[in-house]
């Protein structure tokens, strides 16, 4: 099983980030077997009723 990265952004922010820059910050501040293998951008994040964010929806 791949790790994966979930990263949320901002549309204005969209220039400032790829996936190797998120998987080289990784690499200075993670030990090996913990920089994710996929980066997903997400630009929305989903809330269920009381406000919280739904983790699992994340996941799929």
């Amino acid at each position: 099983e791949a790790l994966k990265a979930i990263v949320y952004i901002n549309d204005a922010d969209w220039v400032n980030f790829s996936e190797e820059k998120i998987k080289k910050h990784c690499a200075d501040y993670l030990a090996t077997h913990k920089i994710p293998k996929i980066v997903e951008f997400q630009t929305k994040l989903i809330f269920n009723a009381a406000g919280k964010k739904q983790k699992k929806d994340l996941a799929t």
